[in-house]
């Protein structure tokens, strides 16, 4: 029998149990009051009903005390029970310990439920691999596959490690990483990450990372560790709760007690006692707010943005300053070049010193400057490269048995080496190159603004954010960025240190958006740091407090909007909670209020307050 089988057998077990105990609540009533044997019968038959019911909380409310851990529900639906069945109301008793069970019934199945959101949404990891060994395949536990391991990936299957393809070729279906629909044609030597699904064709991988480094391992192991990062209404009932629990049981003692000994009327009060530390148990709460932020944990990850603790979603929803990086976070980071101007060289010499001098860099710029140039680079000319963080790159070639220097980057990096260059006002990113210290040319490039920028900027507007924009490009292509995007605060040529000021500089807290490891300082130094796609990359991952999967911007405000709409179901949990419960708790001290009104003000708003916690679930992208 599966896990699936063994926990649906499990559920319905429990449901049995609780019909059963409805009906011995029902026959207790029934037998108590028509009275339909002689008192000290009924009395044994309802101990039995009761100790059936009840026999499980004992049992758990004697280990907590055992533990010096007893100052919880279980102890107080026990102490409260038992009093009831010492003075006489024993239906009563009985019926403390249905509705607590059938409440904590309810609650597992809201867990329950939560988490198969989860486990729906990122059920990414497949219970086995096909492991190349001498002579064939082996069906393998994926955790025990190696660095450098070969596996077989058939179509229809999930990938169940990172790896590179090193034959066969097909389309990846990455969908449930990223929410993309459109499949991807990978070949030899491209990257596809565990998650994904072979759609067509078989391939093989080399295993570039183990199991439990993996993506789609990494991604449940923050789902599974986002609630450590606890909230501050989920810190503020833990500690209410040490507080509140003796204080209630105090006062349920006084209320029993003190006002027996002077009426000499020990049942009236006692009975108001037990039904005061009935309503008092603080349940709902303790149950229904950590289920709020663990369902919002869950609708989050359906909608591609993975939240490292329900501490982020706090702050999401109070924080309004967002600092955005420019390039592969507004824009593509998809690079074309607009002119190449030359000085006393031809193009294609140029763009040969342009590719020496940014081979060992990985900047998307120095990329599509190396593509472009169409000659052989050898290896061994270069001596040594120097990468100036937002400026540019410094290198030494050997230029036909001479050791050169080449310096290309922005034109603060020509001024700073004292090199007067061709210098024009540009909407473009321009990037300079000297020889030996003489000025050679310059490429413009120019960036796409990504299709869903102009949308998620306006709906931030919208929701009351101050938006800002980072870039170490120029002032004029910085502006102009801003100006199509509607960014009113536009914040240009600047080093990754001089971000960091700026975002530490913000009192009110800010939300920092980047893709790029340049961007790590302001994503640490930030309420948020929130990461753009780089689903595979382990910086997006371990520097980030909140991941957008599917790298489209318009997931932030949705984020925003799930957040507000998170806590508010919380507060409303919580103030709900206490009204009702101080209510019944006063009539109760009055003498207006019953027992079975004292069950309703903890099971019953216990069960309110989850179905309320439930409508999480039921967020949905517009």
């Amino acid at each position: 029998m599966n896990i699936k089988s063994r926990l649906e057998e499990n559920e319905n077990l429990e449901l049995i149990k609780i019909i059963i105990f409805g009906l011995f609540l029902v026959a207790s009533i029934i037998i108590t009051h028509f009275e339909l044997f002689s008192h000290n019968i009924i009395v044994i038959i309802n101990l039995i009903l009761y100790l059936i019911v009840a026999f499980e909380i004992f049992i758990d409310t004697i280990h907590h005390i055992i533990k010096l851990d007893f100052l919880n529900e279980d102890f107080l639906m026990s102490i409260a029970s038992i009093g009831a069945f010492v003075i006489g109301d024993m239906s009563e008793a009985i019926g403390i310990m249905f509705f607590f069970i059938l409440g904590e019934f309810i609650e597992d199945k809201a867990n329950d439920n939560s988490k198969e959101q989860i486990k729906n949404i990122l059920d990414l990891r497949p219970d086995f691999a096909w492991k190349k060994t001498s002579e064939s395949f082996d069906k393998v536990d994926p955790a025990t596959l190696q660095i450098n391991d070969i596996i077989m990936i058939k179509k229809k299957k999930k990938i169940p490690v990172d790896g590179i393809i090193v034959e066969g070729n097909s389309y990846i279906d990455n969908s449930m990483l990223t929410g993309e629909s459109k499949p991807v044609f990978v070949d030899v030597n491209a990257e596809v990450l565990s998650g994904s699904v072979n759609i067509n064709s078989v391939i093989y991988l080399k295993v570039t990372k183990k199991y439990e480094d993996s993506t789609a391992s990494r991604i449940l192991d923050i789902i599974d560790n986002s609630t450590k990062q606890k909230s501050s209404q989920e810190t503020f009932i833990s500690k209410f709760a040490k507080v509140y629990t003796p204080v209630v049981i105090a006062l349920a003692l006084i209320i029993a007690i003190v006002p027996s000994i002077i009426t000499k009327d020990f049942h009236t009060w006692i009975y108001r006692g037990i039904s005061f530390l009935v309503v008092s148990c603080p349940c709902a709460i303790l149950l229904s707010v950590p289920l709020t932020f663990y369902s919002g944990v869950g609708i989050l990850s359906k909608n591609k943005v993975l939240v490292k603790g329900s501490i982020f979603i706090e702050k999401l929803s109070r924080i309004k300053n967002v600092f955005f990086d420019k390039t592969g976070t507004l824009t593509k980071g998809e690079f074309k070049i607009i002119n190449i101007s030359t000085n006393e060289i031809a193009e294609d010499e140029l763009l040969k010193l342009f590719a020496y001098a940014e081979y060992n860099s990985t900047h998307p710029i120095a990329l599509l400057i190396k593509n472009k140039y169409q000659g052989k680079i050898n290896e061994s000319d270069i001596i040594n490269c120097e990468q100036v963080a937002g400026l540019g790159v410094v290198t030494n070639v050997v230029i036909d048995g001479v050791n050169k220097k080449i310096i290309a980057g922005n034109a603060k990096m020509m001024g700073d080496s004292k090199i007067d260059i061709d210098f024009a006002e540009s909407t473009n990113t321009v990037v300079y190159l000297a020889l030996n210290g003489k000025y050679m040319g310059k490429i413009e490039i120019g960036d796409i603004v990504k299709e869903d920028s102009i949308n998620a900027v306006s709906e931030l507007k919208e929701l009351g954010f101050n938006i800002n924009m980072l870039t170490g490009d120029n002032k004029q292509t910085a502006e102009s960025v801003a100006k199509q995007l509607g960014i009113d605060n536009v914040y240009s040529q600047l080093l990754p240190e001089d971000k960091l000021e700026i975002i530490k500089g913000c009192k009110e807290g800010a939300i920092f958006v980047g893709d790029g490891i340049n961007d790590a300082p302001g994503l640490i130094a930030s309420e948020i740091g929130m990461s753009m796609g780089e689903l595979g990359n382990d910086y997006a991952i371990n520097s980030s407090d909140v991941i957008i999967m599917n790298d489209k911007l318009s997931r932030i405000p949705l984020a925003v909007k799930f957040s507000r709409k998170i806590i508010n179901i919380a507060i409303q949990n919580i103030v709900f909670s206490i009204l009702v419960k101080i209510l019944i708790m006063l009539l109760i001290g009055v003498g207006i209020g019953s027992m079975w009104i004292a069950v309703f003000g903890d099971v019953g708003v216990m069960i309110i307050t989850i179905f309320n916690s439930l409508r999480v679930l039921l967020l949905k992208d517009k």
